[in-house]
C-alpha cells in the first residue's frame, strides 16, 4: 500500500511541476536562483516578484486556471 501512495505522491508532484512549468510560474524561481549563484560575483539585490514581471513586460504573474 505504501509503494503506491508513493508512486501516487511522485505522480502528482510531477504533475504540479509540469503545470507550473507550463503556465511560466516558475520564470521567477528560475531568476532568484540564478541571483543566488550569481551573488558569489557581486551582483546587486535580486528584484521583487512584482519588479521582475514588470520588467519581463507583463504587469503581473501568468493568470491562474482557477
Amino acid at each position: 500500500m505504501r509503494l503506491h501512495l508513493t508512486g501516487l505522491g511522485r505522480f502528482w508532484r510531477s504533475l504540479v511541476w509540469f503545470v507550473r512549468e507550463l503556465a511560466g510560474e516558475t520564470a521567477y524561481d528560475r531568476y532568484l536562483a540564478r541571483c543566488r549563484l550569481a551573488e558569489a560575483q557581486g551582483c546587486s539585490r535580486p528584484l521583487t516578484a512584482a519588479e521582475f514581471w514588470r520588467a519581463r513586460g507583463d504587469q503581473e504573474p501568468p493568470p491562474r486556471c482557477c
